[in-house]
């Protein structure tokens, strides 16, 4: 289409990869109707404009080696998609808590069963499995809504919050999540830091922080005037980074800097580090 080049090698790699996604969803989806449950959600919806380019691909095999069975194929999954958009979707709305109660802490399993993608962490709750962390977060917020701190908004304010949750999982955790691996994990395991990587990596964290020194210019915390679960989401990986020469880029913003006190002294926070520790 840009008349560009394809790169074999890439495709190939990434193939190989796209299959591993979809034997996951061949298993979920012999469970349920769509991957969200038995009825078409935003996580159906989302997966859309990317299938509709493959599907006119060499990659439209993938899909299309499934045999088309009731529930199981993603194929047939394919077809409900097209089949759904003319109905009508309401958008979750509830309050959620910062303290999961000791009844739904469970040690992580090792089996496919809880970790399709093979890796951490896995949760239980009943006949509850869940995977990827923020999920987890957002379920037990949800189901314990009556614990704890409100950590999501309500109505027009949840656009915002979800936003800023996309934000920091698409454009801050990415490159926070390197400069971690480069500057922290590998030193734990006697590894060498590339020093190019972490070079480039800084460049792009100050971009963000940049855009997020005008936000908390704005509002005390990034969803808004309140502590919530997008701040939540930055703890780990800004824990780890204040240990670091990337420090610097936080304590040069201000706005930055001050959110970045307030959210690592937060209780909560503090007890899961002692926790840390401890174990």
């Amino acid at each position: 289409m840009i008349g560009g080049t394809a790169d074999v090698a890439a495709v190939q790699g990434k193939e190989t990869k796209l299959v591993q996604v979809l034997d996951v969803y061949e298993v979920r989806l012999a469970q349920s109707k769509y991957l969200g449950g038995d009825d078409f959600t935003l996580v159906d919806l989302h997966h859309l404009p990317c299938i509709h380019r493959l599907m006119g691909s060499q990659v439209e095999k993938l899909f299309d080696s499934w045999p088309m069975s009731a529930h199981g194929a993603p194929i047939s999954w394919l077809g409900r998609l097209g089949l759904s958009l003319d109905g009508d979707n309401e958008g979750p709305r509830s309050r959620i808590h910062n303290r999961i109660p000791e009844s739904v802490r469970v040690p992580l399993r090792e089996r496919a069963r809880l970790r399709p993608f093979g890796q951490v962490p896995a949760f239980e709750d009943g006949d509850m499995t869940l995977f990827e962390s923020r999920a987890i977060n957002l379920y037990i917020a949800h189901a314990y809504e009556d614990k704890g701190t409100q950590l999501i908004y309500h109505g027009k304010k949840m656009a915002i919050l979800s936003m800023w949750m996309q934000v920091e999982a698409n454009q801050f955790d990415p490159v926070a999540s390197k400069l971690v691996w480069e500057l922290v994990i590998k030193l734990i395991f006697g590894m060498t830091t590339d020093t190019a990587v972490v070079e480039v990596q800084e460049a792009k964290l100050g971009q963000v922080l940049d855009i997020y020194e005008v936000r908390l210019g704005q509002s005390k915390y990034l969803g808004g005037d309140d502590f919530t679960l997008v701040d939540l989401h930055h703890l780990p990986n800004i824990q780890y980074l204040m240990g670091t020469q990337v420090k610097k880029l936080f304590d040069s913003r201000p706005h930055v800097n001050a959110w970045c006190a307030d959210i690592l002294a937060r209780p909560a926070w503090l007890k899961v580090l002692a926790m840390q520790h401890n174990n």
